[in-house]
């Protein structure tokens, strides 16, 4: 990603979380199936069918298995709720299901851990259940609030890109099982960093759960998982920390006078190239930023800012302070992350290249201007 970001804090969401891990310890002590939920969800239970009835799947299923297949699915459970363990460290190999009957109960674990961050977490039965167990203190106790107050914390555009902006843009039906009638959620796009496909136990995993920009999550990203590309076990940075990409800025004569401007991933053999490069494969975010560059460099980026300039160092003064200045508002105004980038490259440029440069802004500068 490009800029850290923080956890929103308090959220009454985060509870369906704990109910969902530990109704999985509860099963696996041997105990009923209504002993595995806090007495407050039972009546979740009740008032959404479909609720209950994924997690009565799982339970079932569970019994079936025989003791080697409940020690390796338990396995893959502690593994996926100690996920942060697996991002700096690729010796630890990905535990999968290896018999059909532990695929067949994974699949059955997708579905619950689908439907719950769909749909559960949107039920009134489970804001009744929320205010029962948190009482007074309930806080961002819906999708949106949490939302929100995500944007309020990390800003409103895309960590994984700086090139969109998030908005709440996606229709989420709602339980058709559900007992007391709810409204469909105008619900934003949350990315399961790890995806809930491969990694079911952390669908309503808020430490997993990243707000973006819709082209990152339904074009890009997909199901792609950062620790893994073709069964390879890879570095991935990880989610709510301090560690993000670290890009370099490349300039070079294109066509005339004007030069072609580009981002990439510096070759530093170090984790964090590593790690940027998992970032790429997810998100595509160098060759869409060069496309951006691409298309607004010259004419849109560079030729308004410098057209007035003929002095050379009061054109660089002039990068720098409007690169300083964007650096500070990376997450609030799209693409100012690789505005920035790119200013504060050239203000930093020779001046037997940056001469050409700005002799060709005024070029081009007085021709647009003269077909106006």
């Amino acid at each position: 990603m490009l800029w850290s970001i923080t956890k929103v804090n308090g959220s009454g969401l985060y509870w369906l979380d704990e109910v969902h891990k530990e109704f999985y310890v509860q099963m696996f002590e041997g105990n009923l199936f209504t002993n595995c939920f806090p007495d407050e969800f039972i009546d979740v239970l009740i008032d959404s069918i479909n609720t209950d009835v994924y997690f009565t799947a799982v339970y079932d299923f569970y019994k079936k298995l025989t003791i080697e297949e409940q020690i390796r699915y338990r396995a893959i459970f502690e593994q996926q709720i100690n996920f942060r363990t697996l991002f700096n460290d690729t010796t630890r190999s990905i535990i999968q299901a290896d018999t059909p009957t532990l695929k067949k109960i994974l699949e059955a674990s997708r579905k619950l851990g689908g439907y719950l961050y769909s749909t559960t977490l949107d039920l009134q039965c489970f804001k009744g259940a929320m205010t029962k167990k948190i009482g007074a203190q309930l806080i961002l106790s819906n999708m949106n609030e949490h939302f929100q107050s995500f944007k309020t914390t990390n800003g409103n555009v895309c960590c994984f890109c700086g090139l969109e902006y998030m908005i709440a843009e996606k229709l989420v039906e709602v339980d058709s099982g559900a007992a007391v009638e709810v409204k469909p959620q105008q619900r934003a796009s949350y990315d399961h960093f790890l995806p809930k496909k491969d990694y079911p136990f952390l669908a309503v995993n808020f430490d997993n759960l990243i707000p973006c920009c819709g082209t990152c999550n339904e074009k890009f990203k997909k199901a792609k998982d950062p620790l893994l590309e073709k069964e390879n076990r890879k570095l991935a940075f990880e989610p709510f920390t301090n560690e993000v990409a670290n890009l370099e800025v490349n300039y070079e004569n294109a066509d005339g006078d004007f030069y072609k401007i580009r981002v990439s991933i510096p070759n530093t053999n170090c984790d964090v190239e590593y790690k940027s490069q998992s970032w790429n494969r997810i998100f595509e975010t160098i060759g869409r930023a060069n496309h951006t560059l691409e298309h607004n460099f010259k004419e849109e980026w560079i030729s308004y800012l410098l057209s007035s300039f003929d002095n050379l160092q009061e054109a660089k003064a002039k990068l720098k302070e409007v690169g300083n200045n964007l650096s500070v508002r990376v997450r609030k105004s799209r693409e100012a992350y690789f505005k920035s980038l790119c200013y504060l490259y050239l203000s930093n440029m020779d001046d037997e290249t940056m001469t050409p440069l700005l002799r060709a802004v005024s070029d081009s500068f007085a021709q647009r201007v003269g077909k106006i």
